[in-house]
Protein backbone atom coordinates (compact mmCIF):
# COMPACT_ATOMS: atom_id res chain seq x y z
CA UNK A 1 0.00 0.00 0.00
CA UNK A 2 2.94 2.15 0.50
CA UNK A 3 4.65 1.34 -2.67
CA UNK A 4 1.40 2.06 -4.62
CA UNK A 5 0.81 5.61 -2.55
CA UNK A 6 4.62 6.79 -3.65
CA UNK A 7 3.92 5.37 -7.23
CA UNK A 8 1.04 8.27 -6.82
CA UNK A 9 3.26 10.58 -5.61
CA UNK A 10 5.81 10.23 -8.27
CA UNK A 11 2.98 10.85 -10.78
CA UNK A 12 2.10 14.12 -9.19
CA UNK A 13 5.70 15.11 -8.74
CA UNK A 14 6.22 14.30 -12.68
CA UNK A 15 3.05 16.50 -13.45
CA UNK A 16 4.42 19.26 -11.15
CA UNK A 17 7.40 19.20 -12.58
CA UNK A 18 6.18 19.21 -16.15
CA UNK A 19 3.72 21.10 -15.31
CA UNK A 20 4.76 23.84 -18.55
CA UNK A 21 4.43 20.91 -20.28
CA UNK A 22 1.11 19.79 -19.44
CA UNK A 23 0.18 23.64 -20.11
CA UNK A 24 2.00 24.07 -23.39
CA UNK A 25 1.16 21.29 -25.23
CA UNK A 26 -2.82 21.91 -25.65
CA UNK A 27 -2.15 25.59 -26.15
CA UNK A 28 -0.15 24.74 -28.80
CA UNK A 29 -1.69 22.67 -30.87
CA UNK A 30 -5.18 24.30 -30.23
CA UNK A 31 -3.79 27.78 -31.51
CA UNK A 32 -1.91 26.13 -34.32
CA UNK A 33 -5.29 24.49 -35.38
CA UNK A 34 -7.40 27.61 -34.85
CA UNK A 35 -4.82 29.52 -36.76
CA UNK A 36 -5.19 27.22 -39.57
CA UNK A 37 -8.62 27.49 -39.48
CA UNK A 38 -8.71 30.91 -39.57
CA UNK A 39 -6.10 31.18 -42.32
CA UNK A 40 -8.13 28.90 -44.43
CA UNK A 41 -10.43 30.60 -47.28
CA UNK A 42 -14.02 30.91 -46.67
CA UNK A 43 -16.57 28.97 -48.32
CA UNK A 44 -18.29 31.21 -51.05
CA UNK A 45 -22.11 30.94 -50.86
CA UNK A 46 -23.96 28.79 -53.21
CA UNK A 47 -27.14 29.20 -54.99
CA UNK A 48 -29.49 26.42 -56.01
CA UNK A 49 -32.01 26.10 -58.76
CA UNK A 50 -35.00 23.87 -59.42
CA UNK A 51 -37.35 22.88 -62.55
CA UNK A 52 -39.73 20.44 -62.12
CA UNK A 53 -40.63 17.85 -64.57
CA UNK A 54 -44.40 15.95 -64.18
CA UNK A 55 -44.39 12.30 -65.11
CA UNK A 56 -47.30 10.70 -67.20
CA UNK A 57 -48.05 7.36 -67.99
CA UNK A 58 -47.38 4.03 -66.95
CA UNK A 59 -43.56 3.83 -68.19
CA UNK A 60 -40.61 3.10 -65.69
CA UNK A 61 -39.84 6.40 -64.56
CA UNK A 62 -38.52 5.10 -61.08
CA UNK A 63 -35.31 5.19 -63.35
CA UNK A 64 -35.32 8.59 -64.64
CA UNK A 65 -32.94 10.46 -61.80
CA UNK A 66 -30.34 7.99 -62.55
CA UNK A 67 -30.34 8.10 -65.87
CA UNK A 68 -30.28 12.30 -65.75
CA UNK A 69 -26.85 12.12 -64.13
CA UNK A 70 -24.97 9.93 -66.80
CA UNK A 71 -22.18 10.81 -68.57
CA UNK A 72 -24.16 10.00 -71.94
CA UNK A 73 -26.75 12.33 -71.24
CA UNK A 74 -25.35 15.32 -70.03
CA UNK A 75 -22.79 15.51 -72.65
CA UNK A 76 -26.04 15.21 -75.00
CA UNK A 77 -26.64 18.70 -72.67
CA UNK A 78 -23.93 20.33 -72.76
CA UNK A 79 -24.09 19.75 -76.69
CA UNK A 80 -27.36 21.22 -77.54
CA UNK A 81 -27.42 24.05 -74.49
CA UNK A 82 -23.60 24.77 -75.35
CA UNK A 83 -23.13 25.07 -71.47
CA UNK A 84 -19.53 26.54 -70.53
CA UNK A 85 -18.79 23.44 -68.53
CA UNK A 86 -17.25 20.15 -68.49
CA UNK A 87 -19.60 16.86 -67.95
CA UNK A 88 -17.78 16.19 -64.20
CA UNK A 89 -18.45 19.49 -63.58
CA UNK A 90 -21.84 19.62 -64.40
CA UNK A 91 -22.29 16.26 -62.60
CA UNK A 92 -20.66 17.71 -59.23
CA UNK A 93 -23.19 20.60 -59.35
CA UNK A 94 -26.31 18.39 -60.42
CA UNK A 95 -29.08 16.02 -58.87
CA UNK A 96 -32.34 14.89 -59.38
CA UNK A 97 -35.28 12.72 -57.90
CA UNK A 98 -38.25 11.72 -57.59
CA UNK A 99 -40.54 13.94 -55.07
CA UNK A 100 -41.97 11.13 -52.95
CA UNK A 101 -45.99 10.17 -53.25
CA UNK A 102 -46.04 12.43 -56.60
CA UNK A 103 -45.39 12.17 -59.98
CA UNK A 104 -42.92 14.75 -59.82
CA UNK A 105 -39.68 14.91 -60.88
CA UNK A 106 -36.98 17.75 -59.87
CA UNK A 107 -33.80 18.97 -61.00
CA UNK A 108 -31.74 20.92 -58.91
CA UNK A 109 -28.39 22.61 -59.67
CA UNK A 110 -25.84 24.36 -57.16
CA UNK A 111 -24.02 26.84 -57.84
CA UNK A 112 -21.59 29.61 -56.49
CA UNK A 113 -23.62 31.92 -59.39
CA UNK A 114 -27.38 32.27 -59.15
CA UNK A 115 -27.77 32.74 -62.50
CA UNK A 116 -25.76 29.34 -63.82
CA UNK A 117 -27.55 27.43 -61.42
CA UNK A 118 -30.77 28.39 -63.30
CA UNK A 119 -29.08 27.89 -66.47
CA UNK A 120 -28.14 24.27 -66.15
CA UNK A 121 -31.39 23.47 -64.03
CA UNK A 122 -33.46 24.73 -67.05
CA UNK A 123 -30.80 23.08 -69.37
CA UNK A 124 -31.06 19.82 -67.85
CA UNK A 125 -34.91 19.96 -67.72
CA UNK A 126 -35.40 21.07 -70.97
CA UNK A 127 -33.34 18.46 -72.77
CA UNK A 128 -34.58 15.64 -70.42
CA UNK A 129 -38.44 16.60 -71.85
CA UNK A 130 -36.95 16.72 -75.67
CA UNK A 131 -34.92 13.35 -75.00
CA UNK A 132 -38.72 11.82 -73.71
CA UNK A 133 -40.15 13.27 -76.64
CA UNK A 134 -37.74 11.51 -78.87
CA UNK A 135 -38.02 8.41 -77.48
CA UNK A 136 -41.71 8.82 -77.49
CA UNK A 137 -42.25 9.44 -81.08
CA UNK A 138 -39.90 6.78 -82.29
CA UNK A 139 -41.92 4.61 -80.23
CA UNK A 140 -45.33 5.61 -81.78
CA UNK A 141 -43.53 5.62 -85.39
CA UNK A 142 -42.99 2.27 -84.71
CA UNK A 143 -46.10 1.51 -83.84
CA UNK A 144 -47.61 3.25 -86.47
CA UNK A 145 -45.53 1.49 -88.96
CA UNK A 146 -45.84 -2.13 -87.33
CA UNK A 147 -49.77 -1.62 -87.64
CA UNK A 148 -50.18 -0.38 -91.36
CA UNK A 149 -47.79 -3.32 -92.62
CA UNK A 150 -50.05 -5.76 -90.71
CA UNK A 151 -53.51 -4.22 -91.77
CA UNK A 152 -52.37 -3.63 -95.61
CA UNK A 153 -51.60 -7.33 -95.70
CA UNK A 154 -55.13 -7.93 -94.16
CA UNK A 155 -56.82 -5.88 -97.04
CA UNK A 156 -58.58 -4.48 -94.57
CA UNK A 157 -58.91 -0.78 -95.44
CA UNK A 158 -59.55 0.34 -99.52
CA UNK A 159 -57.58 4.20 -98.95
CA UNK A 160 -54.42 5.06 -97.46
CA UNK A 161 -56.86 7.67 -95.46
CA UNK A 162 -58.83 5.11 -94.20
CA UNK A 163 -55.81 3.25 -92.68
CA UNK A 164 -54.07 6.68 -91.13
CA UNK A 165 -58.05 6.99 -89.36
CA UNK A 166 -57.89 3.60 -87.81
CA UNK A 167 -54.40 4.17 -86.92
CA UNK A 168 -54.43 7.08 -84.89
CA UNK A 169 -57.28 6.01 -83.15
CA UNK A 170 -55.53 2.82 -81.89
CA UNK A 171 -52.41 4.64 -80.84
CA UNK A 172 -53.97 7.30 -79.11
CA UNK A 173 -55.83 4.78 -77.06
CA UNK A 174 -52.54 3.56 -76.37
CA UNK A 175 -50.76 6.88 -75.61
CA UNK A 176 -50.96 6.62 -71.80
CA UNK A 177 -48.75 3.61 -71.97
CA UNK A 178 -46.07 5.75 -73.17
CA UNK A 179 -44.33 8.00 -70.42
CA UNK A 180 -45.12 11.79 -70.86
CA UNK A 181 -42.54 13.91 -69.32
CA UNK A 182 -43.71 17.94 -69.02
CA UNK A 183 -41.56 20.92 -67.78
CA UNK A 184 -44.55 22.68 -65.62
CA UNK A 185 -41.84 24.92 -63.14
CA UNK A 186 -39.00 25.97 -65.03
CA UNK A 187 -35.97 26.92 -62.67
CA UNK A 188 -35.78 30.56 -61.30
CA UNK A 189 -32.83 32.97 -59.90
CA UNK A 190 -32.32 31.45 -56.41
CA UNK A 191 -31.96 35.39 -54.58
CA UNK A 192 -30.75 33.75 -51.15
CA UNK A 193 -27.41 31.14 -51.03
CA UNK A 194 -28.86 27.68 -49.54
CA UNK A 195 -27.30 26.98 -46.06
CA UNK A 196 -23.10 26.03 -46.17
CA UNK A 197 -21.32 24.15 -43.72
CA UNK A 198 -19.23 26.65 -41.60
CA UNK A 199 -15.83 26.23 -40.39
CA UNK A 200 -15.68 24.44 -37.45
CA UNK A 201 -12.65 26.80 -36.10
CA UNK A 202 -13.76 26.62 -32.42
CA UNK A 203 -15.03 22.91 -32.21
CA UNK A 204 -11.42 21.71 -33.46
CA UNK A 205 -9.22 23.93 -31.47
CA UNK A 206 -10.90 22.28 -28.44
CA UNK A 207 -10.49 19.02 -30.24
CA UNK A 208 -7.17 19.09 -30.75
CA UNK A 209 -6.11 20.91 -27.34
CA UNK A 210 -7.88 17.77 -25.54
CA UNK A 211 -5.47 15.41 -28.11
CA UNK A 212 -2.36 17.81 -26.82
CA UNK A 213 -3.42 17.37 -23.10
CA UNK A 214 -3.32 13.87 -24.09
CA UNK A 215 -0.28 14.08 -25.80
CA UNK A 216 0.78 16.07 -22.96
CA UNK A 217 0.50 13.69 -20.20
CA UNK A 218 1.52 10.53 -22.12
CA UNK A 219 4.74 12.39 -22.87
CA UNK A 220 5.27 13.43 -19.00
CA UNK A 221 4.32 9.90 -17.81
CA UNK A 222 7.48 9.01 -20.07
CA UNK A 223 9.83 11.87 -19.26
CA UNK A 224 8.93 10.45 -15.56
CA UNK A 225 9.56 6.70 -16.17
CA UNK A 226 12.82 7.61 -17.69
CA UNK A 227 14.34 10.29 -16.50
CA UNK A 228 13.10 11.03 -12.86
CA UNK A 229 15.08 9.67 -9.62
CA UNK A 230 13.86 5.95 -8.33
CA UNK A 231 11.33 6.62 -5.48
CA UNK A 232 12.77 4.06 -2.93
CA UNK A 233 14.71 0.69 -2.65
CA UNK A 234 10.76 -1.17 -2.33
CA UNK A 235 9.96 -0.15 -5.70
CA UNK A 236 13.57 -0.40 -7.29
CA UNK A 237 14.04 -3.62 -6.13
CA UNK A 238 9.85 -4.14 -7.08
CA UNK A 239 10.36 -2.93 -10.93
CA UNK A 240 14.06 -4.78 -11.32
CA UNK A 241 13.48 -8.03 -9.13
CA UNK A 242 16.76 -7.70 -7.70
CA UNK A 243 17.87 -7.97 -3.95
CA UNK A 244 18.25 -5.43 -1.74
CA UNK A 245 21.64 -5.72 0.21
CA UNK A 246 20.78 -2.45 2.40
CA UNK A 247 20.40 1.03 2.67
CA UNK A 248 23.19 3.74 3.08
CA UNK A 249 22.57 7.41 4.78
CA UNK A 250 24.50 9.77 3.27
CA UNK A 251 27.69 11.03 5.07
CA UNK A 252 29.09 14.72 5.40
CA UNK A 253 32.63 15.31 3.52
CA UNK A 254 35.72 16.41 5.32
CA UNK A 255 36.72 20.10 4.66
CA UNK A 256 37.83 20.85 1.38
CA UNK A 257 36.61 17.98 0.12
CA UNK A 258 38.78 15.46 0.92
CA UNK A 259 37.62 11.73 0.81
CA UNK A 260 37.11 9.83 4.12
CA UNK A 261 36.01 6.76 4.98
CA UNK A 262 32.14 6.73 7.06
CA UNK A 263 33.77 3.36 9.06
CA UNK A 264 36.73 4.35 10.76
CA UNK A 265 37.69 2.02 13.87
CA UNK A 266 34.86 0.88 16.28
CA UNK A 267 32.54 3.92 14.46
CA UNK A 268 29.31 3.47 15.09
CA UNK A 269 27.39 6.74 13.61
CA UNK A 270 24.54 5.71 11.68
CA UNK A 271 26.17 5.57 8.44
CA UNK A 272 28.99 3.03 10.22
CA UNK A 273 26.55 0.86 10.88
CA UNK A 274 24.65 0.95 7.86
CA UNK A 275 28.03 -0.12 5.47
CA UNK A 276 28.26 -2.89 8.17
CA UNK A 277 25.01 -4.30 7.91
CA UNK A 278 25.45 -3.76 3.59
CA UNK A 279 28.66 -5.67 4.68
CA UNK A 280 27.21 -8.27 6.88
CA UNK A 281 24.60 -8.67 3.58
CA UNK A 282 26.66 -9.34 1.19
CA UNK A 283 28.85 -11.53 3.14
CA UNK A 284 25.96 -14.11 3.45
CA UNK A 285 24.62 -13.75 0.00
CA UNK A 286 28.20 -14.41 -1.37
CA UNK A 287 29.05 -17.55 0.90
CA UNK A 288 25.40 -19.20 -0.06
CA UNK A 289 26.83 -18.46 -3.70
CA UNK A 290 30.60 -19.65 -3.30
CA UNK A 291 31.27 -16.38 -4.83
CA UNK A 292 34.67 -14.35 -3.95
CA UNK A 293 35.05 -11.76 -6.11
CA UNK A 294 32.32 -8.64 -6.64
CA UNK A 295 32.47 -5.80 -8.83
CA UNK A 296 30.68 -2.91 -7.01
CA UNK A 297 29.23 -0.78 -10.39
CA UNK A 298 26.70 2.04 -10.70
CA UNK A 299 24.88 2.78 -13.78
CA UNK A 300 26.26 6.56 -13.90
CA UNK A 301 28.54 8.67 -12.19
CA UNK A 302 28.13 10.39 -8.90
CA UNK A 303 26.29 7.67 -7.11
CA UNK A 304 29.24 7.02 -4.64
CA UNK A 305 30.38 3.50 -5.58
CA UNK A 306 34.16 4.07 -5.00
CA UNK A 307 33.78 5.60 -1.44
CA UNK A 308 31.35 2.18 -0.46
CA UNK A 309 34.00 -0.07 -2.28
CA UNK A 310 36.33 1.39 0.00
CA UNK A 311 34.29 1.47 3.34
CA UNK A 312 33.12 -1.81 2.60
CA UNK A 313 36.52 -3.22 2.19
CA UNK A 314 37.29 -2.60 5.36
CA UNK A 315 34.33 -3.55 7.32
CA UNK A 316 34.79 -6.89 5.59
CA UNK A 317 38.55 -7.24 6.55
CA UNK A 318 37.43 -7.59 10.16
CA UNK A 319 38.95 -10.39 11.99
CA UNK A 320 41.25 -12.38 10.49
CA UNK A 321 40.46 -12.39 7.24
CA UNK A 322 41.95 -10.49 4.49
CA UNK A 323 40.08 -8.29 1.80
CA UNK A 324 41.49 -6.79 -1.81
CA UNK A 325 40.48 -3.88 -3.48
CA UNK A 326 41.05 -3.72 -7.07
CA UNK A 327 40.68 -0.12 -9.09
CA UNK A 328 39.92 -1.01 -12.07
CA UNK A 329 38.64 2.46 -13.79
CA UNK A 330 41.30 2.69 -15.64
CA UNK A 331 39.79 6.25 -16.50
CA UNK A 332 39.18 8.06 -12.97
CA UNK A 333 40.69 6.09 -10.52
CA UNK A 334 39.74 7.53 -6.96
CA UNK A 335 40.24 4.31 -4.77
CA UNK A 336 43.69 5.30 -4.02
CA UNK A 337 42.81 8.77 -2.76
CA UNK A 338 40.47 6.55 0.24
CA UNK A 339 43.64 5.15 1.89
CA UNK A 340 46.02 7.85 1.49
CA UNK A 341 48.07 5.91 -1.51
CA UNK A 342 50.16 7.37 -4.54
CA UNK A 343 48.70 5.84 -7.53
CA UNK A 344 52.04 5.10 -9.49
CA UNK A 345 52.04 1.11 -10.61
CA UNK A 346 49.20 -0.12 -10.39
CA UNK A 347 46.63 -2.44 -12.57
CA UNK A 348 47.48 -0.68 -15.84
CA UNK A 349 51.31 -1.68 -15.58
CA UNK A 350 50.29 -5.37 -14.62
CA UNK A 351 48.51 -5.87 -17.51
CA UNK A 352 50.21 -4.23 -20.27
CA UNK A 353 53.55 -5.29 -18.61
CA UNK A 354 53.93 -9.56 -18.57
CA UNK A 355 57.26 -8.56 -16.16
CA UNK A 356 54.95 -7.36 -13.44
CA UNK A 357 54.02 -9.50 -10.72
CA UNK A 358 51.04 -9.30 -8.66
CA UNK A 359 53.03 -8.79 -5.58
CA UNK A 360 54.41 -6.00 -7.17
CA UNK A 361 50.82 -4.03 -7.66
CA UNK A 362 49.84 -5.04 -4.10
CA UNK A 363 49.39 -2.12 -1.53
CA UNK A 364 49.59 -2.06 1.91
CA UNK A 365 46.84 0.35 3.73
CA UNK A 366 46.65 1.97 7.37
CA UNK A 367 43.64 -1.16 7.70
CA UNK A 368 44.88 -4.15 8.84
CA UNK A 369 43.88 -6.87 6.33
CA UNK A 370 43.22 -4.40 3.41
CA UNK A 371 45.68 -4.02 0.82
CA UNK A 372 44.77 -1.76 -2.57
CA UNK A 373 45.51 -2.19 -6.01
CA UNK A 374 45.61 0.94 -7.58
CA UNK A 375 44.53 1.63 -11.04
CA UNK A 376 47.81 3.06 -11.88
CA UNK A 377 48.67 5.38 -15.36
CA UNK A 378 45.60 6.35 -17.31
CA UNK A 379 45.65 3.51 -20.56
CA UNK A 380 44.93 4.29 -23.87
CA UNK A 381 42.47 1.52 -24.35
CA UNK A 382 41.48 0.38 -21.08
CA UNK A 383 38.51 -2.37 -22.36
CA UNK A 384 41.05 -3.89 -24.44
CA UNK A 385 43.34 -4.00 -21.22
CA UNK A 386 40.75 -5.59 -18.98
CA UNK A 387 39.94 -8.10 -21.75
CA UNK A 388 43.35 -9.71 -21.41
CA UNK A 389 43.74 -12.90 -20.01
CA UNK A 390 46.29 -11.84 -17.33
CA UNK A 391 43.07 -9.76 -15.99
CA UNK A 392 41.31 -12.98 -15.49
CA UNK A 393 44.45 -14.89 -14.47
CA UNK A 394 45.47 -11.64 -11.54
CA UNK A 395 41.61 -12.50 -10.25
CA UNK A 396 41.35 -16.02 -9.89
CA UNK A 397 44.92 -15.69 -8.11
CA UNK A 398 43.49 -13.52 -5.60
CA UNK A 399 39.97 -15.06 -5.24
CA UNK A 400 42.88 -18.03 -4.18
CA UNK A 401 44.64 -15.79 -1.38
CA UNK A 402 42.05 -12.89 0.11
CA UNK A 403 38.94 -13.55 1.90
CA UNK A 404 36.72 -11.24 -0.40
CA UNK A 405 37.41 -9.09 -4.02
CA UNK A 406 36.11 -6.07 -4.42
CA UNK A 407 36.57 -4.42 -7.87
CA UNK A 408 35.68 -0.66 -8.89
CA UNK A 409 34.84 -0.06 -12.16
CA UNK A 410 33.56 2.74 -14.34
CA UNK A 411 29.66 3.48 -14.43
CA UNK A 412 28.35 1.05 -16.85
CA UNK A 413 25.88 3.30 -19.17
CA UNK A 414 28.37 5.20 -20.92
CA UNK A 415 31.44 2.73 -20.67
CA UNK A 416 32.23 -1.35 -21.55
CA UNK A 417 34.77 -1.71 -18.76
CA UNK A 418 32.29 -2.24 -16.12
CA UNK A 419 30.60 -5.37 -17.94
CA UNK A 420 34.07 -6.42 -19.16
CA UNK A 421 35.05 -6.73 -15.63
CA UNK A 422 31.39 -8.05 -13.85
CA UNK A 423 31.90 -10.85 -16.63
CA UNK A 424 35.57 -12.26 -15.32
CA UNK A 425 34.38 -11.98 -11.38
CA UNK A 426 31.89 -14.32 -9.41
CA UNK A 427 28.98 -11.66 -8.81
CA UNK A 428 28.27 -7.77 -9.36
CA UNK A 429 26.79 -5.58 -6.87
CA UNK A 430 24.85 -1.85 -8.34
CA UNK A 431 25.09 1.27 -6.33
CA UNK A 432 22.28 3.16 -6.44
CA UNK A 433 21.32 6.60 -5.64
CA UNK A 434 18.83 7.43 -3.69
CA UNK A 435 18.74 10.97 -5.20
CA UNK A 436 20.63 10.75 -9.08
CA UNK A 437 20.33 7.43 -10.65
CA UNK A 438 17.74 7.82 -13.24
CA UNK A 439 15.76 5.19 -14.70
CA UNK A 440 16.80 5.02 -18.21
CA UNK A 441 20.30 4.51 -16.66
CA UNK A 442 19.33 2.02 -14.50
CA UNK A 443 17.72 -0.07 -17.64
CA UNK A 444 20.65 0.55 -19.62
CA UNK A 445 23.22 -0.27 -17.21
CA UNK A 446 21.06 -3.77 -16.31
CA UNK A 447 21.18 -4.39 -20.26
CA UNK A 448 24.57 -4.36 -20.55
CA UNK A 449 25.21 -6.23 -17.11
CA UNK A 450 22.63 -9.46 -18.67
CA UNK A 451 24.62 -8.90 -22.11
CA UNK A 452 28.37 -9.86 -20.07
CA UNK A 453 26.38 -12.74 -18.40
CA UNK A 454 26.79 -10.87 -15.15
CA UNK A 455 26.01 -12.71 -12.18
CA UNK A 456 23.74 -9.90 -9.96
CA UNK A 457 24.16 -10.11 -6.77
CA UNK A 458 22.10 -7.25 -5.14
CA UNK A 459 21.98 -3.28 -5.18
CA UNK A 460 22.66 -0.92 -2.69
CA UNK A 461 20.67 1.83 -1.94
CA UNK A 462 22.74 4.85 -1.29
CA UNK A 463 22.73 8.27 -0.34
CA UNK A 464 19.98 8.35 1.67
CA UNK A 465 18.50 11.10 3.51
CA UNK A 466 16.99 11.38 7.34
CA UNK A 467 13.34 12.42 5.22
CA UNK A 468 13.60 10.05 2.40
CA UNK A 469 11.51 7.08 1.26
CA UNK A 470 14.03 4.21 2.45
CA UNK A 471 15.47 6.12 5.52
CA UNK A 472 17.53 3.90 8.06
CA UNK A 473 16.10 2.77 11.28
CA UNK A 474 15.29 5.09 14.83
CA UNK A 475 18.00 2.70 16.48
CA UNK A 476 20.72 3.92 13.74
CA UNK A 477 19.43 7.54 14.51
CA UNK A 478 20.18 6.74 18.57
CA UNK A 479 23.14 5.40 17.90
CA UNK A 480 24.70 8.30 15.71
CA UNK A 481 23.56 10.59 18.70
CA UNK A 482 24.86 8.53 21.36
CA UNK A 483 28.22 8.32 19.08
CA UNK A 484 28.13 12.50 19.13
CA UNK A 485 27.36 12.84 22.74
CA UNK A 486 30.74 10.76 23.55
CA UNK A 487 32.50 12.88 21.41
CA UNK A 488 31.35 15.70 23.49
CA UNK A 489 31.66 14.76 26.89
CA UNK A 490 35.56 13.58 25.37
CA UNK A 491 35.98 17.40 24.60
CA UNK A 492 34.54 18.40 27.02
CA UNK A 493 36.74 16.53 29.66
CA UNK A 494 39.76 16.94 27.77
CA UNK A 495 39.33 20.97 27.74
CA UNK A 496 41.29 23.09 30.17
CA UNK A 497 39.41 24.62 32.91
Amino acid sequence: MQDEALDLREILDNFRRWWWVLLASPLLIGGIIAGAGLASPVPAPKYEATATMLLEGSAATASYPSLIVTRPFLKGVIDQTALPLSVDEIKAMLSARRVEGTQFLEVRAISEEPAMARRIADAVAVTFVGHMDSIREEQFAAQREELSRQMSAMGLFSTSGAVLATLSGVIEQRMPEFGRVTLVAPAEVPGNPVSVAQRPIARNAILGAAAGLLLSVGLVMLLGYQRAAIGSAAMFQRRFGIPNLGVVPRWPKSAGGARILAVNGASSTGEAEAIRQVATNIEFAARDKGIKSLVVTSPDTGEGRSSLIANLGCVLSSGQEKVVLVDADLRRPSLHAYFKLQNTAGLSDFLSNPEIEMEDVLRDTVYSGVKVITSGPPAADPVALLKTPRMGALLKQLESEYHMVLVDTPPLVSLADGAVVAAQVGGSVMVVNSSNTRMDAVVLALGNLEKAGANMLGFIWNGVTSGSPGRYSRYQKHCRKQSEAGRSVQLVSGSPT
